[in-house]
């Protein structure tokens, strides 16, 4: 589950929280927690993993993997994008005593094929920084289909999860009674927190009007391709946005339909989509 950063520190203690930095108050927050740990910066250790090159690692996964290992640590965890992630960990004792037991120690938790640690050292200040590169060579993925770790867990889930982002209330209505029957609906009003409703309940469709609040359709899109390029997204579409419609496409959505539409044809997109069980 996606967390969002809590402001004072005390909270911090022996738990990790991840959260995305999609906007300039989140790398506000960032800035303000490494200056609040300055004046014991010795015990502290700073992980900065980066996805490289050809890769089916996912970047969310990757940060709950490395959440459950420090469950028990004191820190806080940054998503910064769909290939970066850092990690702020205090130490038991000065990290210039147990920096290279740490280091080995994050690395484990990920792949060995593919994990490398391409830096650990400690700077002035006695930060202990260690630099992860995650990728898998070519060699590696030959002959292995190019799917999503995000579609994996949507392949072999049992339930059908369905999320429908309009601002049209009515629009949201009917859909949830065309598919509740056999799927879990999560709905949203606006692009506020697509994202993030996304990657926690991880859907086998989305329904995604075009014109709404918050952030459009075609961004929406374009953001949920960057963390999943196998998410099955379709697009609602009015009167006079068929472009728009196609534009979308074009950034990888799977097709549109024209409002209004009718309960069969819905059932006839949604049973297209390769993850749904049963429509």
């Amino acid at each position: 589950m996606i967390l969002p950063l809590l402001r004072d520190r005390r909270y911090f203690s022996r738990m990790v929280i991840f959260m995305l930095l999609l906007d300039q108050s989140n790398a506000k927050e960032l800035m303000n927690f490494a200056a609040s740990i300055r004046d014991e910066i010795s015990y502290w250790g700073l992980v900065e993993i980066e996805l490289t090159g050809k890769t089916m690692h996912n970047i969310v996964q990757l940060a709950q993997r490395l959440e459950e290992k420090l469950q028990t640590s004191e820190g806080v965890l940054y998503i910064h994008d769909a290939r970066h992630m850092l990690c702020f960990i205090r130490h038991a004792a000065p990290a210039k005593d147990c920096a290279e037991g740490f280091a080995l120690s994050i690395a484990d938790t990920f792949p060995a094929h593919s994990c490398k640690i391409s830096s650990s050292a400690l700077t002035e200040q006695g930060l202990h920084k260690v630099q992860l590169r995650l990728t898998e060579t070519s060699k590696l993925l030959a002959g292995k289909p190019r799917r999503s770790t995000l579609y994996t867990h949507r392949e072999t889930r049992k339930e059908n999860v369905i999320l429908i982002v309009d601002d049209n209330k009515e629009i949201t209505d009917l859909l949830v009674e065309a598919l509740g029957q056999n799927s879990t609906c999560l709905v949203l009003h606006s692009g506020d927190g697509v994202l993030n409703l996304y990657l926690e309940a991880v859907p086998d469709i989305v329904f995604m009007d075009i014109e709404m609040p918050g952030p459009s359709g075609l961004k929406s899109v374009e953001l949920l391709r960057k963390y999943d390029h196998d998410a099955y997204i379709l697009m609602l579409t009015a009167v006079g946005t068929t472009a728009n419609a196609i534009a979308a496409k074009v950034k990888g959505a799977k097709g549109f339909m024209g409002k209004p539409f009718d309960p069969a044809r819905v059932a006839r997109e949604v049973a297209r989509c390769p993850t749904i069980t049963r429509a």
